[in-house]
């Protein structure tokens, strides 16, 4: 993928009796880091680099759509943030687990998954969405903090700062 660097060590390992070796290559190129970990158990094998197939596959990352540090101002309304998925191949689904601590206000999947609440905590599992913050009251420097994981996957976390100057009234 384009120009970049494969990092890794030795081209010929040499397996002892009963011994198992790991070795992971990182692959930088064009803003994309992929890794491929190759385990080698045989205890008899000798193997060198001509006879090891790597193939890299970048590791998708989800992001969302606000940066840290960047203050929100909301006058009766409510936030969205989009979830992105950089480097998700077009047949794959992700599926993240997030954990979502937002004290002041009430967050919902506009894909209609229901979030489980546990005091301030929300915990979001499902595909990509965009996650609604509705807020329950007024204040400056609310806290919206988002991190997670899934399966091959990365979670970019976040921390939101949010000036709700009028809360919703529905």
């Amino acid at each position: 993928a384009g120009n970049g660097t494969l990092n890794g060590t030795g081209t010929t390992y040499t397996m002892g009796s009963e011994r198992t070796a790991t070795f992971t290559f990182t692959l930088n190129a064009q803003n994309v880091t992929a890794q491929q970990t190759i385990t080698f158990t045989d205890p008899s094998e000798t193997v060198n680099n001509a006879s090891v197939p790597i193939t890299m596959a970048p590791t998708p990352t989800v992001t969302f759509g606000y940066q840290d540090n960047q203050t929100i101002n909301l006058t009766g309304g409510y936030l969205d943030v989009q979830m992105n998925g950089n480097n998700v191949p077009n047949d794959k689904t992700v599926t993240v687990t997030l954990t979502i601590e937002a004290p002041d206000f009430t967050v919902t999947a506009q894909n209609g998954t229901a979030l489980t609440q546990n005091g301030n905590v929300w915990t979001y599992q499902g595909t990509l969405t965009t996650l609604k913050f509705t807020p329950t009251s007024e204040g400056d420097n609310k806290s919206i903090s988002i991190s997670g994981g899934g399966v091959d996957v990365n979670v970019k976390s976040e921390t939101i700062s949010v000036n709700v100057k009028e809360a919703v009234s529905e």
